[in-house]
């Protein structure tokens, strides 16, 4: 882990010593001091945390449902394992959901929306309810117990992130459950295979920093950019004209 301290330390080295200031750049990304330094209440990187809505709703959630999907990997022989989903077994999945389309109450919330046909223009709050409410109903029959259990974890884990208060326990199996997703998702989709390298990717990795992010700042409700997506994305359809942009209607 990063400390304050050792980002101060590779701040001095890459203004001061310069036949070090290459490899620091290049293995820390320190390039210069921020100008966030000069708040006394700064500490990095602990005053930074990690944004859920990208995190766990734009990143993971994408990334496993191409792994469930058979689309994560160019070679599609990395893609012919037992955690992939038949089409077959794909358009029952879409069936069921555009069958509760119209079955499911207004006040239940926004109605599931055709995952296998418009994944591409999914939106957080689709993903969030893809993750939280949709899929392990959905999938339960049609992936292997272990990886339902792997899954299982992330979404309960999610669950616990959303909580409006957590508790030092709830933190506490916060960070437990990421680790043991970890290391189902490495077992399982890395296998340490060097052709299965591209799916280690850093924001499978920030999950083992999550906790440690809400210990720091509180709940991730509360610096997620979720709120102020949906609030720009309330204001654009308000601006008038360019001759009147901020004019509302």
């Amino acid at each position: 882990m990063r400390s304050h301290a050792s980002y101060l330390q590779d701040i001095e080295a890459v203004e001061n010593r310069s036949r070090v200031r290459n490899r620091i750049m290049h293995e820390q990304g320190v390039n210069g001091r921020s100008i966030l330094l000069e708040l006394q209440s700064i500490d990095f990187p602990a005053s930074f945390s990690i944004d859920i809505m990208h995190a766990l709703f734009e990143n993971i959630a994408p990334h496993m449902f191409r792994h469930f999907n058979g689309k994560f990997f160019n070679n599609e022989e990395l893609n012919d394992t037992d955690y992939k989903i038949s089409s077959d077994s794909w358009n029952e999945i879409t069936k069921i959901i555009e069958q509760n389309r119209k079955n499911m109450p207004m006040g239940f919330g926004r109605p599931p929306i055709n995952i296998l046909k418009h994944h591409s223009a999914f939106k957080a709050e689709d993903w969030y309810n893809w993750i939280v409410l949709y899929s392990l109903p959905l999938l339960h029959n049609y992936l292997p117990t272990r990886h339902i259990n792997g899954w299982a974890r992330f979404v309960r884990a999610t669950q616990l992130c959303l909580e409006p208060t957590i508790s030092r326990q709830e933190l506490e199996e916060i960070r437990l459950i990421f680790i043991r997703f970890i290391h189902y998702y490495e077992n399982e989709y890395y296998q340490r295979d060097s052709d299965r390298l591209p799916a280690t990717l850093i924001s499978f990795h920030y999950l083992l920093h999550i906790a440690y992010s809400i210990q720091e700042t509180g709940p991730p409700w509360a610096t997620w950019q979720f709120p102020i997506e949906r609030l720009f994305g309330m204001l654009i359809p308000l601006v008038h004209s360019r001759q009147h942009p901020y004019k509302i209607r």
